[in-house]
């Protein structure tokens, strides 16, 4: 006579398997460790605030840019008791974590009751914790995973009939927006479940309301109005926002959900599965729906759907446990997609765990470099103004791509023909921008225009002739930021065709990837399409292109032309600068070219003569 298998005869497994569990999780937070750069837009607020200035981005503009009330007042709170941004971000991060998989245990337990195996509640809590999105998330400084775990207490609040659903759904809303969203679905799916007027998840509502109403009353005084900020400046409400939100979505599928078989299979156990299962799955749905619908997230990695994770996982595991009544079989099923949430998407998320870091290290370095070379207090644009912020206390620094700036997110430009980019902001207003005369212009990618904003900068005489780029040297290279060399007054006005940047932008593009002649049929149209006089940076591009191909003498022809156009970029003087060193008969041009780099980038010196020189 066989025995079956079943947990429950083995002493102490359900206690080890969720020890082993949560040193598995910890061990694969030892990999995912950084500090994602729109943390720090957070914590340039709290700065703000600590040092009396208020919750404001720039002193003296009050504007909503953060989507985390709770997750800033806890940052200051910590920041009191002497800890810093960052230590307590992260610490909070674990902490969440840590309590989603302790909750998705234990609903998996209640919504099990007469089979007491802890298989739902620890299936579930595995597929959470080693989930790419959760991993990923924990550490990186932003309210995500704690958002997902009061999403989940309140589940089990509101399972219990406990008077704690109201505080946890008000604690939600004031962690994330969406907290609104979960405080209103109580009463629906109740609603829709009883045929009858929910009472206990209607008073929750009015009480989490209640308790919800003096941040509300805060909001409209102190900044003027209830949504954030970022809420008008990242939604569109268009097809291409539907568009992107289904990428999103089948991204995330793709090494998650088993291929949305977790999305599918409870729907045909849906009878079967306890109330509070149904709840789960039904919210993992219109969430998931909601996500699509604002167009995903910005943020890769499933980052939006992170609140989804625990309730899928728990109704997918219920509805394997209605599909195989051996508990090997399930545990089988679980483990096969454990396997495939864990390697499928691994390189996409090294990469983009790579991208951050790098991202980070370069502008830290960046702007380090820049505060120690420029000592007043200049401004700063940029589209990516995280840890650039951070790093810029008391300098006022504008937001290019409007998370920050109400004028660029409820006020933008009206989109420009043909001005086509991959960024999912697409919100600017670069003549704004340009009349605000920032000191200093920073793109994303360096040199190269990546943003709407960026790209519709390159469309005003303003920026082209009085903005030229200064580099620091690391890494291997020049980083690259626009200084304003010559200020510039009257009425700010676009007058180029948009295809002279996007010409621009595809002959740096394949002068990356060394397409050198198909980069300079795009510099070639470029110029064409360009303004008079020519951009100068056109024909500095078509000098490396031609240098890449051994065309040394038209080469220099190239440079010399775009020092005559614009002297003051400075990589057109070292690419002359060291290919005259040395020779005979071009000594006055060699000393003329190192003088301009002296005063154009001083710091820099010392690298060019090394790299001038082949050290």
């Amino acid at each position: 006579m066989t025995t079956k298998f079943s947990l429950t005869k083995i002493p102490l497994l359900p206690l080890l398997s969720a020890l082993a569990i949560a040193i598995g999780f910890a061990v694969g937070l030892q990999y995912f460790s950084f500090t994602q750069d729109d943390a720090f837009i957070t914590f340039r607020y709290a700065a703000n605030f600590e040092s009396g200035h208020g919750l404001v981005w720039n002193i003296g503009e009050r504007v909503e840019g953060y989507t985390n009330s709770l997750w800033l007042m806890l940052l200051i709170t910590l920041k009191a008791l002497g800890l810093t941004y960052t230590f307590s971000a992260k610490f909070l991060g674990v902490l969440s974590s840590l309590t989603l998989l302790g909750v998705t245990i234990k609903l998996g337990v209640n919504t099990e009751p007469k089979s007491k195996t802890f298989i739902v509640g620890l299936s579930a809590a595995a597929l959470v914790a080693f989930s790419y999105p959760l991993l990923y998330w924990t550490l990186a400084g932003l309210e995500t995973t704690m958002f997902a775990a009061l999403t989940l207490l309140s589940f089990l609040a509101w399972h219990k009939r406990s008077w704690l659903l109201a505080l946890l759904l008000a604690l939600a809303t004031l962690t994330r927006p969406e907290g609104a969203l979960l405080a209103g679905f109580f009463p629906l799916f109740a609603l829709l479940q009883s045929r009858k007027l929910p009472r206990f998840e209607l008073s929750q509502l009015g009480l989490a309301l209640g308790l919800s109403l003096p941040f509300v009353f805060f909001k409209i005084y102190y900044y003027g109005g209830i949504l954030p900020n970022p809420f008008y400046a990242k939604t569109g409400w268009d097809m291409q926002q539907l568009i992107q939100g289904g990428q999103y979505l089948l991204t995330f599928l793709n090494g998650n959900a088993l291929f949305g078989i977790a999305y599918i299979l409870p729907a045909f156990f849906y009878k079967k599965l306890p109330e509070t299962a149904r709840a789960l799955y039904i919210f993992a749905l219109l969430y998931t729906a909601y996500v699509v619908i604002v167009g995903g997230d910005v943020l890769r990695i499933g980052r939006f759907l992170v609140p989804v994770l625990a309730p899928l996982y728990l109704a997918f595991a219920l509805s394997l446990r209605a599909l195989f009544s051996n508990q090997l079989i399930t545990l089988s099923v679980v483990a096969l997609t454990l396997a495939l949430n864990l390697w499928l998407p691994f390189n996409r998320a090294k990469q983009q765990l790579a991208q951050e870091q790098g991202f980070e290290r370069a502008n830290a370095k960046l702007i380090t470099q820049l505060l120690a070379n420029d000592s007043t207090n200049f401004s700063l644009a940029t589209s990516t103004i995280g840890k650039v912020g951070f790093m810029l206390m008391g300098h006022p620094v504008y937001d290019m791509v409007g998370l920050t700036d109400t004028t660029v997110s409820r006020h933008p430009q009206e989109p420009i023909d043909g001005l086509v980019t991959s960024w999912r902001e697409r919100k600017y207003n670069a003549g704004y921008i340009l009349e605000r005369s920032p000191d200093y212009i920073l793109f994303s990618t360096s040199i190269k225009p990546s943003s709407p904003g960026e790209r519709a900068l390159m469309l005003y005489p303003e920026f082209l002739q009085n903005y030229s780029t200064i580099g620091f040297f690391f890494g291997g290279r020049f980083n690259d930021i626009f200084r304003k060399h010559t200020d510039y007054s009257g009425e700010v006005k676009r007058t180029i065709d948009v295809r002279f940047v996007q010409e621009y932008v595809q002959g740096i593009e394949s002068w990356s990837a060394r397409d050198y002649k198909g980069a300079l049929k795009h510099f070639e149209k470029s110029i064409r399409f360009g303004p008079t006089p020519h951009y100068a940076y056109d024909y500095h591009f078509i000098g490396e292109c031609l240098v890449a191909l051994g065309k040394y003498e038209p080469a220099f022809k190239a440079y010399e032309q775009a020092i005559k156009l614009d002297s003051t970029i400075y990589i057109s003087h070292i690419q002359l600068y060291g290919g005259l060193l040395g020779k005979r008969g071009f000594e006055k041009q060699t000393k003329l070219h190192r003088s301009y780099l002296r005063r154009l980038v001083p710091w820099a010196m010392n690298d060019i003569e090394r790299l001038s020189r082949g050290n």
